[in-house]
């Protein structure tokens, strides 16, 4: 589901929790000023990609909300006010167990694991972790769609494996 740029707000989105086998939405730059209660968002058991940055939001209780989507992958939430919070990362990283990625980079196992030290390449946010967002808005079809959706999948794990030294070892 695309809907970026479109000035959806918080209200349009109660009814999200009928589309449980949806696993994209992308409501990046929308002005959003806050996200759905847990409740709704847990009904959106198959989301595994949801795209938020470039939005207004700004409080605490929208990241807890989060917490409520079960397979979730990936979120950005970049460019948002609620980033500048301290802990952001930290309470979404270790919130999230299914998490593989927030914003541009792939989640650590230092980040996971407290006192962790296993080097720089697999600190969290350096190069080796960034993961291109790719923007597949003008795609035609929707089995294109899936299958990119499939390939995005694909990367994302692969990242994380060969990133990842408790998977390695």
């Amino acid at each position: 589901m695309y809907l970026q740029n479109n000035l959806i707000n918080v209200k349009d989105l109660q009814n999200l929790q009928s589309f449980a086998n949806l696993k994209k939405i992308d409501l990046s730059e929308n002005q959003l000023d806050s996200l759905p209660s847990g409740n709704v968002l847990a009904g959106l058991k198959s989301l595994q990609f949801f795209y938020l940055h470039n939005n207004n939001i700004s409080k605490w209780q929208d990241l807890q909300s989060l917490t409520s989507l079960p397979a979730i992958m990936h979120i950005t939430l970049h460019s948002n006010p609620v980033c500048a919070i301290a802990g952001y990362r930290h309470f979404i990283v270790n919130s999230l167990p299914s998490l593989k990625a927030l914003d541009h980079f792939v989640i650590t196992d230092e980040e996971r694991i407290e006192d962790a030290s296993f080097g720089y390449r697999f600190r969290g946010l350096n190069e080796y972790m960034k993961l291109h967002i790719p923007d597949y808005l003008n795609e035609k079809s929707a089995e294109q769609h899936l299958f990119n959706l499939e390939v995005d999948v694909y990367r994302l794990k692969r990242i994380f494996e060969r990133n990842s030294p408790s998977i390695l070892i």
